[in-house]
């Protein structure tokens, strides 16, 4: 389970997975007001749409990395594990994935 306090306990988004890369349905809970929305018009770590199902890697990405979900003032506070275990995809100069 990967794990994301927004707002300083208001409101959470829960991955259930424990591989960081597999696409999986989002779970929220508590005050979403303008959460789900702006997170769904973020990109991941490769430019990949969020929108409601996506992996963890691109869900901590989109809220760590995109200036306009500094508002959200997000803790990673469980699955850091699944997040630090991944590594980014061996690719040739120049791709594009």
């Amino acid at each position: 389970m990967v794990k994301f306090e927004i707002n300083n306990g208001k409101a959470y988004i829960s991955i259930p997975t424990t591989n960081a890369e597999k696409s999986v349905l989002h779970q929220y809970s508590g005050d979403t007001a303008n959460l789900i929305d702006a997170l769904e018009q973020c990109h991941g770590m490769f430019g990949h749409s969020i929108g409601r199902s996506s992996p963890a890697i691109d869900v901590h990405h989109a809220l760590f990395y995109n200036p306009a979900m500094k508002q959200f003032k997000t803790k990673l506070i469980e699955g850091a594990d699944i997040i630090s275990r991944w590594k980014a995809p061996d690719l040739p100069k120049g791709a594009v994935s």
